[in-house]
C-alpha cells in the first residue's frame, strides 16, 4: 500500500516550490468614495467555479470503439450519482456539453454523410475519413453514447442552478490549420439550435482539448459567449481577465484526479487558502467519464468541504457565466453618492449589456459609514427593503455589505 503525503505543511512547500502561486491577476479597484464594488458577489473573499468536459464518446472518437464506448459507460453511470450530490449541497457548476449531445437522433443525407450541412474542420487531426465519420446516425435508445437528452433534462431539473455551457458542436480542435471562422461559426451557431428547445442558449465555452481559440474572440462575443475555461500553465489562480471582446477568462485551476503521491483533497484545501488571500477564482475541472471511485472518494469530499466553507467563510460558488456577468455588472457600474441630514443616497449608473450578460446582482461594501436603521433600494419605480450583510471591521470603521439588482436606480440609507 503506498502512502500518500496529507501533511499540509509540506504540501504547501511543494506546491510553492513548484511555483503553483505564481500571482495572477488582482481585482481592479472600484471605489467611489466610502462605498467600494466588491469583487465577488456577497463580498465573498474568493470563489470556486467548477466545469465539466460533458462529452460522453464524442471526445474519445481517435481511441478504439472499446474505449470510447467505456468513457460514454462510465459517464452514464456517474452522471446521477454527480447531479445528486450537486443537489445534496447546492453547489452549481457549469455543464460544458457537447451540442450533438441535445439530440434525440440524426440521420444521413443522401450523399451518405452525417449532417453534411456542417462544414469539416481544414485538416482533420483526431481521426481517418470524414469528420463525423464514427456519428452512428441513430438515437438516444440505440446509441446512449453518442445522444444523451434525458441525462441534460436531468440536471435541468435537479433543482440546482446548474449552467449549461458549451463545448461546441462536434467538440473541434480551436487549434491553426485544424478550424477556421466559418467552422467556429457554424459550430456555434448549431449549438445555439439545438439548445433553444431547452429554452437556453450557451453563453460559456470550454475549448476542447484545452486548445485555446483567442483567434476567434469576436466570433465568441458575436454569439454571446461571455466566458471561456483559460489555460495558463504559469498561473492557476487569478481573477477573471476581461478581453476587450468583453469574453472573461477564468483561470483553470486543478482537475479532478487521483494523485499517486499525495492527498489530492488536501491539494484542493492548499488551493482554496491561497485563492482567499489572493482574491482569485479557483477553478476546478473533471470529466464525468473518470472513473466512479474517484467521485464517490475524492470529489465528494471536495464538494462536502465547499460548502462547508461557503456556510462558514462566506465563499462564492458559481458559474462561470454567473461570474463573468458579475464581473462585467462590476467593469461597468458607476456610484454617485450624496448625503443630506442622516440619508445617503448611491446612486447607479451602468452600462451592462443586459441582453448580453443577463441582470445579475452586485454587492457594495460599505466603510465608514453608520449601521443604517433602515436600508433599501428602487429598482424599475419599486422600492424594496435591504438586508445588511457583514463584512467585518477595520479599527473604528464600522463595514456593511449590500446585495442589490445591477439595474438598481439608487440606494437609501437612513442612520
Amino acid at each position: 500500500m503506498q502512502i500518500k503525503i496529507s501533511n499540509r505543511t509540506i504540501l504547501k512547500t511543494i506546491f510553492t516550490a513548484k511555483m503553483n502561486f505564481r500571482p495572477g491577476t488582482l481585482p481592479s479597484e472600484k471605489k467611489f468614495g466610502f462605498v467600494e464594488i466588491a469583487p465577488f458577489k456577497h463580498a465573498a473573499k474568493a470563489a470556486l467555479c467548477i466545469s465539466a468536459d460533458f462529452e460522453l464518446n464524442w471526445a474519445f472518437r481517435s481511441s478504439p470503439e472499446h474505449v470510447r464506448n467505456e468513457q460514454g459507460r462510465r459517464t452514464r453511470e456517474n452522471l446521477p450519482f454527480l447531479i445528486q450530490l450537486f443537489k445534496e449541497r447546492q453547489v452549481p457548476i457549469t455543464w460544458a456539453t457537447v451540442g450533438h449531445l441535445f439530440l434525440e437522433r440524426c440521420s444521413r443525407s443522401s450523399s451518405g454523410l452525417a449532417h453534411a450541412d456542417m462544414p469539416r474542420p481544414p485538416k482533420n487531426g483526431r481521426c481517418k475519413g470524414d469528420w463525423y465519420i464514427q456519428d452512428p446516425c441513430s438515437n438516444v435508445g440505440q446509441a446512449p453514447y453518442w445522444y444523451c437528452p434525458d441525462l441534460i433534462t436531468q440536471i435541468i431539473r435537479s433543482g440546482v442552478n446548474h449552467e449549461i455551457g458549451t463545448h461546441t458542436f462536434s467538440h473541434i480542435d480551436f487549434s491553426t490549420g485544424f478550424s477556421n471562422r466559418e467552422l467556429v461559426a457554424a459550430e456555434l451557431d448549431e449549438c445555439i439550435k439545438v439548445m433553444k428547445p431547452f429554452g437556453m442558449r450557451p453563453t460559456s465555452l470550454v475549448f476542447p482539448h484545452g486548445n485555446l481559440g483567442y483567434s476567434y474572440l469576436d466570433i465568441l462575443a458575436e454569439k454571446n459567449i461571455t466566458a471561456v475555461r483559460h489555460r495558463d500553465r504559469n498561473v492557476f489562480l487569478s481573477y477573471p481577465v476581461r478581453t476587450k471582446e468583453g469574453v472573461y477568462k477564468i483561470f483553470e485551476s486543478l482537475n479532478t484526479r487521483r494523485a499517486r503521491y499525495y492527498d489530492y483533497f488536501e491539494k484542493v484545501r492548499i488551493f482554496l487558502e491561497q485563492a482567499f488571500k489572493t482574491s482569485a477564482v479557483l477553478h476546478l475541472w473533471f470529466h464525468p467519464s473518470d472513473p466512479h471511485e474517484i467521485f464517490a472518494d475524492e470529489f465528494k469530499r471536495i464538494i462536502e468541504y465547499a460548502a462547508d466553507v461557503r456556510r462558514e467563510r462566506g465563499l462564492w460558488i458559481a458559474t462561470m457565466a454567473d461570474i463573468a456577468s458579475y464581473c462585467e455588472a462590476r467593469e461597468r457600474l458607476h456610484l454617485d453618492i450624496r448625503r443630506d441630514d442622516g440619508v445617503t443616497k448611491i446612486y447607479f449608473k451602468s452600462t451592462l449589456d443586459r441582453a448580453r450578460y443577463g441582470e445579475p446582482d452586485v454587492t457594495l461594501a460599505i466603510h465608514d459609514h453608520p449601521l443604517p436603521q433602515k436600508a433599501s433600494c428602487e429598482v424599475a419605480g419599486k422600492s424594496f427593503p435591504l438586508t445588511v450583510g457583514s463584512v467585518g471591521a477595520r479599527g473604528e470603521d464600522s463595514c456593511f455589505s449590500l446585495t442589490v439588482p445591477e439595474k438598481t436606480s439608487f440606494i437609501e440609507l437612513t442612520v
